[in-house]
């Protein structure tokens, strides 16, 4: 019988983000993805070529000790996480739930929905389960024209944009 074993991809940004940095554009700089089934050192060669292959990844390096693979990201691009749960699968294994950090700035629709985008416009997350607290957090970052770093689970949707469950949001000092 085979050991079945889940294993923990994080994914780190760049070292060139950081808390006074000015966010030019909303930027994926962690993820972490569970990996089910993983059970070798050559199981985790065919994860960390596929992530490797992933659009934002820089390099990737994967300790089966630790059960954790970690991918950087490129400067300046961020990680497509839609495609991380596709290059599991195209490794042979299962996907698990999924953790990011981003950095961006807020937006609020018409309908009260918070979204963490681009400096350009584009929508990277939408925010979900937010309890009045952490609402009114954000709305009062929004209105300070804020840069975020923003910290949750995350699901991905390959024909629509992502969603987060806020766990920690911060301020990014402006220089």
């Amino acid at each position: 019988m085979m050991m079945r074993r889940v294993i923990v991809i994080s994914i780190t940004g760049a070292a060139s983000v950081f808390l006074n940095a000015r966010v030019a554009d909303a930027q994926v700089t962690t993820a972490t993805i569970v990996v089910k089934g993983m059970a070798c050192p050559f199981c985790a060669c065919g994860v960390e070529k596929k992530l490797k292959e992933v659009e934002g990844v820089q390099g990737v390096s994967v300790d089966t000790k630790s059960g954790t693979a970690v991918v950087s990201c490129r400067a300046d691009e961020t990680i497509a996480l839609q495609k991380l749960p596709q290059a599991i699968k195209a490794s042979g294994f299962t996907p698990g739930g999924m953790r990011a950090e981003a950095l961006g700035i807020l937006e609020k629709d018409e309908g009260g929905r918070f979204f963490l985008i681009s400096s350009g416009g584009e929508r990277l997350f939408v925010l979900h389960h937010l309890d009045r607290k952490l609402k009114n957090r954000l709305e009062d970052l929004k209105e300070r024209k804020m840069n975020v770093r923003i910290a949750g689970s995350v699901h991905t949707n390959e024909n629509a944009i992502s969603t987060m469950v806020p766990e920690n949001v911060e301020p990014l000092r402006q220089k």
